[in-house]
């Protein structure tokens, strides 16, 4: 399973001490993810890649990590 931020209790109380951790995003809702475990589930697919962006996430991820460091250096240099 590879969500984005979910937003629950966790997620609240994080944004509530640094509204712009997390890269400042809000979380999707936990029905999305899991609507997204019962249609894989049901259709055999291995990964449950729920809500917008996610598959493009980890394929992203998976064949060029070195790109997601580069953006994580540059967006936590941003911040201090």
């Amino acid at each position: 399973m590879c969500p984005p931020v979910v937003d629950t209790p966790m997620v609240a109380g994080i944004l509530a001490r640094d509204d712009a951790a997390l890269g400042g995003q809000r979380g999707i809702d936990p029905s999305v993810v899991v609507d997204a475990i019962e249609a894989s589930l049901e259709a055999g697919e291995l990964f449950v890649l729920p809500g917008k962006g996610t598959k493009t996430a980890w394929r992203t991820r998976r064949f060029a990590p070195g790109l997601i460091w580069r953006q994580i250096e540059r967006a936590t240099s941003r911040r201090g």
